[in-house]
């Protein structure tokens, strides 16, 4: 009786899998998947893809990225796949301005003066 619990406890944790895409249909590389409430985390490959164990009484997976909003996936009981499409955050973009005009000249280096009296 005790394996028969113990193994139906170890039954409930699954292995979630699916890819990860922009909103033009692009895989995202390097999207962090955690599960909130347990230390499991995951990033996606090169192909936007993904795999990560959610623990047993866990339904609830959390996608974040650089520039998108971060999501919260609900997922289902029984269910092994979740792709999902990142939403971009637009003020995040808007905050970042980058400027690259202009010239400079190369400067002499200063010589040091002595103060010796010479």
């Amino acid at each position: 009786m005790l394996l028969t619990c113990t193994s139906i406890a170890f039954a409930q944790d699954r292995t979630v899998t699916g890819t990860v895409y922009d909103p033009d249909d692009e895989p995202l590389i390097g999207v962090s998947i955690t599960v909130p409430g347990a230390a499991t985390t995951a990033i996606t490959d090169i192909d936007g893809k993904f795999s990560i164990k959610l623990p047993a009484k866990e339904t609830v997976v959390q996608f974040a990225y650089i520039g998108y909003d971060t999501q919260k996936i609900k997922v289902a009981p029984g269910q092994t796949t979740v792709n999902v499409v990142m939403k971009e955050n637009a003020t995040t973009l808007n905050e970042t301005v980058v400027i690259g005009y202009g010239t400079q000249k190369k400067s002499k280096p200063h010589r040091r003066r002595c103060l010796c009296g010479r």
